[in-house]
């Protein structure tokens, strides 16, 4: 079986139609392999890990190439991994420049 991602709409307005239409199993399956898969990214949240002056991506690890006492320190998401940070995370971690 494939992964793949179909909107869930899409698949109750298929058995809406189903069961409406009295549809038999090979029916149903026919429909629901015609609904479009679409592309779908995981999202990773991640936070800023500051270890003296250096700043880690809590998902990969590692360093983001920024001094932790620098504004560019702690960006929207990590430039090695792409994890988002989330904007609290990026707050605890300014805290810990003081």
């Amino acid at each position: 079986m494939d992964k793949d991602c179909i909107n869930r709409a899409a698949v109750k307005s298929v058995m809406a139609i189903a069961i409406h239409d009295r549809y038999n199993l090979r029916q149903v399956d026919a429909a629901i392999e015609n609904i479009p898969a679409e592309e779908v990214k995981r999202i990773v949240h991640a936070q800023w890990l500051v270890r003296g002056r250096s700043v880690f991506c809590s998902d990969c690890e590692k360093k983001n190439g920024h001094d932790a006492w620098s504004d560019e320190a702690f960006p929207r998401y990590c430039p090695k991994c792409g994890a988002t940070m989330d904007a609290d995370a990026q707050q605890n971690a300014l805290s810990h420049r003081t």
